[in-house]
Formats: structure tokens, C-alpha cells, sequence
């Protein structure tokens, strides 16, 4: 009698193990699907950036080229500072 009671414990046991697998594989899944989707996000931010950041070289390469806000190395300049 006690080797029957022992296999149906081991049993169960092993029944308990499978579903905690299935459930700890299932999380598995989950998380590799966020993972992804993370990266396809962080990506989109990256081109996002890069395209910004074109921009913004493009802005000072078109304010470097102008002339007319530079001052004039002639004019006397006002003093900056305590009197």
C-alpha cells in the first residue's frame, strides 16, 4: 500500500512541477514579446533622434553662413563686468 500512496504523491508532484513550468514558460514567452517590441520602439526613437539631430546641423551650418548678425571687428565693444 505505501509504494502506491508514494507513486501517487510523485505524481502529483510531477503534475504541480509541470503546471509551474508551463506558467514560468508562458511569462518566458511574454517577456520575449515585450523585448521586442522594445526594440522596435527603440529603434523608431533612434531614427527619430538621428533625424533631429540632421536637423540641427543643418540649422547652424545655414546660421554659420550668414553674415549680417556677426559684428563688425571695428566697433568698440561695450565692457562687460563691474564699473
Amino acid at each position: 500500500m505505501r509504494a502506491f500512496v508514494s507513486v501517487r504523491q510523485m505524481i502529483s508532484l510531477q503534475n504541480d512541477q509541470l503546471s509551474q513550468y508551463e506558467t514560468l514558460q508562458d511569462k518566458v514567452d511574454k517577456l520575449q514579446e515585450d523585448l521586442e517590441d522594445l526594440r522596435r520602439e527603440m529603434n523608431d526613437l533612434s531614427e527619430d533622434t538621428c533625424t533631429e539631430i540632421d536637423n540641427i546641423y543643418l540649422a547652424i551650418a545655414e546660421l554659420s553662413t550668414r553674415t549680417g548678425n556677426l559684428p563688425k571687428g571695428n566697433q568698440a565693444r561695450r565692457k562687460i563686468g563691474y564699473k
